[in-house]
């Protein structure tokens, strides 16, 4: 594997500040291990065997250099689906350097893929504790709360989020998202609107605004037109399956059955590049079935009504 001139200067001015000692004070098999161990450009293996001679071998590391070791070792495990050796090495950097954010925020997540939403939350805390300003660890810890299905205490720190950073629209986004959820449709809307103004380009957030506004009902709001014209501006951006589906939603809800039928086919086609699964192609395979026989019936009744008019 070939590494840039960049790449190696960067590892050994990194190996010098994690050793704490001029590189020159090491032996060229204790810097190789650094620059392996940290160094995501090498394979798996190369990495874990430095990680681990590091451990072995490098006692003049203190402890929170140290840490930073497992932690980059629990990643490699991590990645590989060796969840249980993965949180070991946590466990192991945290001892060391109980407010290693990195390893806090990695083994919240881990919990959080175990549905262990205790543990979760409890790292998720401590990350906060540590750095009351952090975004990631209340937008994360929200997540768990969702999950666990403590809704109050989601949506206290999906406000938390704003607070702190109120011109993020990801942020906006999260939160409208969560009050879909609970099926406060409005103000999901008033939410994904200030995203919207807050990012007019990004195509998921058109998206997921448009998605929202198909589904308020009429006296909150629903807006069939503008949900329209949301997901014509995200296709601009970037055609994709979603965006055909839902504006053949849009186009349906209008009656509008032969534009849907064309978007619906549009959107199986995407999906089929997008390598989306068989039971999603069937979903939108039904819908488009579901287009067809109303356009059907739509030609059905003006036939109908034309013989009466006769």
């Amino acid at each position: 594997m070939v590494i840039s001139k960049g790449g190696l200067l960067f590892l050994s001015v990194f190996s010098a500040v994690l050793l704490g000692h001029s590189t020159l004070a090491w032996s060229a098999s204790v810097r190789e291990s650094v620059e392996s161990c940290f160094g995501k450009q090498f394979p798996e293996a190369q990495r874990m065997r430095a990680c681990d001679l590091l451990i072995l071998n490098a006692p003049s590391l203190n402890t929170k250099k140290m840490a930073m070791v497992y932690v980059t070792r629990a990643g490699i495990h991590l990645n590989a689906g060796r969840f249980k050796a993965g949180e070991v090495d946590l466990n192991e950097a945290l001892t060391l350097n109980p407010e290693d954010k990195v390893a806090l925020r990695n083994r919240a997540i881990l919990f959080q893929k175990l549905k262990r939403y205790d543990d979760s939350i409890r790292d998720f805390s401590r990350l906060i504790e540590i750095n009351p300003d952090i975004v990631d660890g209340y937008k994360n810890r929200a997540r768990v709360f969702l999950l666990k299905g403590d809704m109050q205490a989601a949506l206290k720190d999906y406000n938390s989020t704003l607070k702190i950073a109120p011109n993020d629209p990801e942020l906006w986004s999260n939160r409208a998202k969560f009050f879909v959820i609970l099926g406060d449709m409005k103000r999901a809307a008033d939410d994904f609107k200030r995203a919207v103004e807050l990012d007019p380009d990004n195509a998921e957030i058109l998206l997921d605004f448009a998605m929202n506004l198909l589904l308020l009902p009429a006296n909150l709001g629903r807006d069939v037109e503008m949900a329209t014209k949301l997901v014509k501006s995200a296709l601009k951006s970037k055609e994709t399956s979603r965006g055909y589906h839902i504006l053949a939603m849009s186009h349906g809800d209008a009656k509008r059955y032969e534009e849907a039928i064309r978007n619906q086919e549009n959107a199986i086609s995407l999906a089929q590049s997008e390598g989306q699964s068989e039971g999603e192609l069937k979903s939108l395979q039904l819908r488009l079935k579901t287009y067809r026989v109303q356009l059907m019936l739509e030609k059905h009744k003006a036939r109908r009504k034309k013989l009466e008019l006769d």
